[in-house]
């Protein structure tokens, strides 16, 4: 029975060649089409997802904003027990960056070293282990590396500032396209807690250096209550550093609330993201 079904079928497209013809490749496209899109659905859910802890690594907020201010995270980290480390990404300065004959603006962020714990990037030259611990140190990323020393080893190369201040880099790593993180150059935040090019910028003060700066990530039990972390934080801001800063907190910074970090590309558009991310509902 299937063999006469499939005689029948071969006679019937070698009569009608065109009209089989324009099936078939209709078919081939719509295949191909479905093919892309799950593809591309496919890419868009794996973001950040590569990270080893990435269930439970969540990034600290506001309503309307996706930074908040540095002292933030070691306050918490300090009193709430549930935070096991956190790690920051300060907003980019844009020094002139000057190295192997090149002087061009260039974006560069402060970061914790802790950074490498939260985020599994590979590494292609150099090594983590110490990274951004000593001040003037660097991590740069293969773009960077690539635009600057082409195929040469950069580890160990130095960067001038605005061709005033020395940073050395340390190692060169692979920032994946599927990720909401977006830098080229990340410097140690021991250079802006005690190099001089910084004094004027007071790491610890709330108002000083600014409400929304720092990209700020925790990392907390599986299974955590996140809707509870607001009121904790809030609380705790108020109970250390009294009602006012809890005030201007709110008012500057807004309340601080987790996003999960596999929800950030799909979920989040606030302002002040790193990069623009997709959009789920689109």
């Amino acid at each position: 029975m299937f063999k006469n079904y499939v005689v029948v079928t071969l006679r019937n497209l070698a009569r009608q060649k065109g009209f089989s013809a324009i099936n078939i490749i209709g078919l081939a496209i719509g295949i191909a089409c479905c093919i892309l899109i799950l593809l591309y659905v496919r890419h868009e859910l794996s973001y950040d997802g590569f990270h080893e802890r990435a269930e439970r690594i969540y990034r600290v907020a506001s309503p309307q904003m996706a930074k908040q201010p540095g002292p933030l995270a070691p306050l918490l980290a300090a009193h709430l027990p549930e935070i096991e480390t956190f790690a920051r990404i300060r907003q980019p300065f844009y020094p002139l960056i000057s190295c192997a004959g090149k002087q061009l603006y260039e974006p560069v962020n402060f970061a914790d070293p802790s950074v490498f714990e939260f985020f599994a990037f590979k590494v292609i030259r150099g090594d983590l282990r110490q990274a951004l611990q000593a001040p003037h140190t660097m991590v740069i990323t293969v773009a960077m590396a690539e635009k600057y020393f082409g195929d040469a080893d950069p580890v160990g190369q130095v960067v001038s500032w605005d061709n005033a201040w020395d940073f050395e880099i340390q190692a060169v790593i692979e920032l994946p396209q599927n990720t909401h993180l977006d830098f080229g150059f990340l410097t140690s935040f021991s250079t802006l807690e005690s190099s001089p090019m910084f004094a004027h910028y007071d790491t610890e003060n709330w108002v000083e250096d600014g409400w929304d700066t720092h990209y700020t990530y925790v990392l907390l039990p599986e299974d955590y209550d996140a809707a509870g972390f607001t009121n904790k934080a809030m609380d705790l801001i108020e109970k250390l550093e009294g009602k006012q800063l809890r005030d201007a907190v709110e008012r500057m910074a807004g309340q601080p609330v987790l996003q999960p970090l596999g929800d950030i590309h799909l979920h989040s558009h606030l302002t002040g993201e790193m990069k623009v991310n997709s959009d789920v509902s689109c």
